[in-house]
């Protein structure tokens, strides 16, 4: 079901990093898990994944004119950490300051979103095993909560709920999820939409 296209069938973009990708998980990520789970509940949506590791929303910008072309649709945008400062970091350079990052995420969800388009916060990660720590964590969780709010989005704060799971949903590099990470949250937007 996923990426065809019938009349009867609605548009779901999907727009982020490695998370949206699927990176980590064995059956595609909670992307492909939850077209599945439209479709098997009589909701198809025409699936667009435009998740791709390791980008940052600089890279983002860089090809969100193209995402034009595909509206209108519904959206799920979730960025990843990319952005976020690290601390033994090997590419400083890469990282995006908190106040690009809410102009570039302003950008995104100026396109993006809207009363229809889901912005979920990213997982909270493993600080030891990927040197971001828990306060820019949530200094950049923060900016990007309150810009989805501004835009209207429905939203979820997997970030806050993540903490309590602890990393018995993370995958092995303390950064992405694993695949029962992915069947939760794939279960938690069948539960949003």
């Amino acid at each position: 079901m996923l990426n065809t296209y019938a009349p009867d069938m609605d548009k779901l973009i999907g727009f982020g990093a490695s998370s949206m990708e699927g990176v980590g998980d064995t059956q595609g990520g909670f992307f492909t898990r939850l077209g599945r789970k439209l479709a098997g509940a009589g909701r198809p949506y025409e699936c667009l994944n435009h998740g791709i590791g390791g980008n940052t929303t600089r890279d983002m910008l860089d090809r969100l004119e193209r995402m034009r072309t595909q509206l209108p649709a519904r959206a799920i945008v979730l960025l990843g950490s990319n952005d976020f400062p690290r601390e033994k970091d090997g590419e400083p350079s890469r990282r995006v300051p908190l106040a690009e990052y809410a102009q570039n995420l302003t950008k995104i969800l100026h396109l993006l979103g809207g009363p229809t388009s889901i912005f979920v916060s990213s997982f909270a990660v493993c600080p030891r095993r990927t040197g971001i720590q828990p306060t820019i964590f949530l200094l950049y969780t923060d900016v990007a909560l309150k810009i989805a709010v501004s835009r209207q989005m429905t939203i979820w704060d997997l970030y806050t709920d993540s903490q309590a799971w602890g990393d018995r949903y993370l995958a092995d590099d303390g950064l992405h999820y694993n695949d029962a990470g992915h069947e939760v949250i794939a279960d938690g937007l069948m539960r949003i939409m």
